[in-house]
């Protein structure tokens, strides 16, 4: 989410680079600073693709949009090496209402900017691994990235530093939904990290997994947007989404538990973190792995924790959290909390080193021993 936020402000910088040269023309020159408002156009058309198709997205691209097409016959000057002495009372205009605009978006986004989190502060790494497939059950981890298929999912592994020093604690696995997308609970899964958990998150985007009947509102960074506005103003279909997702559920969990037997191999016990997920639907799963399987944790049954089905949003997105009337918080204490909850649930004791290895430790010495008493004698 901090990525994201470092490219909103650097596309805002391109826009005030822009506007703001009204301000300072004296002689004649050439306008080269025209040229950053399609650069921005640019770079937010690709925020859109590389991450959420969030409200704050789409007006950043909007912007962008208006303020080169303010700009469009300046570009054609600079292409042209035509000198400017003067700007147009229209075009002053309009540039001070981008200005404006430009300004009250770069002090919201930052007051609101999410908390940064460095996995080296938890003692943590992550790791991403790309999936691809036409469905739930035949996902399959995507060897070449420029080859073959699309993804349609994607893995993220958190784990301590010392990964052999805590290789006794289970895998604990959690599935993202549209709403609560893997990284919404970022700040949630470096804390498991640093108490010495391993975390298996995933996001899957294949066939079966598409409710909306158009493709865009199916597109991997639209749904969130869209599932949103169907909770808000359309709340039938809603739960129409929810009892689907529901039902998707056991099939995320099922095929996390066997890429956990291929990530970390058979003998690892792990367990299941759940959010706004029924009972039924994930027991099923614990059935049918009960031989590694420690069982599942719902965190959304945590009474701090108040925004359940979305994540961790006072963390990773403060300003939706604000319209949820909650506070962006840099302490992490409700990701804290909920890390110590799911600790306290699935408990596992450190191992002690085995009597057998200190029994032949200690064989030698007393071989040794046995040795000397008979050349005593």
């Amino acid at each position: 989410m901090f990525e994201c936020f470092l490219s909103q402000i650097l596309i805002l910088l391109l826009i005030l680079a822009c506007n703001v040269r009204i301000l300072f023309i004296k002689n004649p020159r050439v306008d080269c600073f025209a040229v950053f408002s399609p650069c921005a156009t640019i770079i937010a058309a690709i925020n859109l693709l590389c991450f959420d198709l969030s409200l704050i997205n789409i007006i950043l691209f909007i912007l962008a949009i208006f303020t080169s097409l303010i700009n469009f016959r300046s570009v054609l000057r600079l292409r042209a090496r035509l000198l400017v002495d003067h700007y147009s009372t229209s075009f002053v205009v309009f540039t001070i209402i981008s200005l404006l605009i430009t300004v009250f978006s770069l002090a919201v986004i930052i007051y609101f900017r999410p908390v940064r989190l460095n996995p080296s502060k938890f003692n943590a790494t992550k790791t991403q691994i790309s999936l691809t497939g036409k469905s739930i059950e035949s996902i399959r981890l995507k060897t070449d990235y420029f080859q073959g298929e699309k993804p349609t999912g994607m893995i993220y592994i958190y784990e301590p530093s010392e990964k052999e020093k805590y290789s006794y604690k289970p895998v604990l696995i959690f599935a993202g939904t549209n709403l609560g997308q893997t990284k919404f609970y970022e700040p949630y899964f470096f804390l498991l990290a640093q108490k010495g958990y391993s975390v298996m998150a995933a996001d899957f985007f294949t066939k079966d997994t598409e409710f909306f009947q158009n493709p865009i509102m199916n597109f991997k960074n639209a749904r969130r947007l869209f599932t949103l506005r169907m909770k808000q103003f359309d709340t039938e279909n809603y739960h129409k989404l929810e009892e689907f997702e529901d039902n998707l559920a056991a099939k995320k969990y099922e095929t996390l538990s066997k890429f956990s037997y291929e990530f970390f191999g058979d003998d690892r016990k792990f367990g299941y973190i759940v959010d706004c997920v029924s009972f039924d639907s994930i027991y099923s799963v614990v059935e049918k792995f009960t031989e590694n399987s420690m069982g599942f944790f719902s965190i959304n049954r945590i009474e701090e924790y108040e925004t359940p089905g979305f994540g961790f949003i006072g963390q990773t997105e403060p300003i939706f959290a604000s319209y949820q009337k909650k506070q962006r918080d840099t302490s992490l204490f409700i990701p804290r909390y909920v890390a110590l909850k799911t600790a306290e649930a699935f408990p596992v004791e450190e191992p002690k080193p085995e009597e057998a290895e200190t029994a032949e430790e200690a064989a030698p010495e007393t071989q040794a021993q046995d040795g000397k008493a008979d050349d005593a004698k």
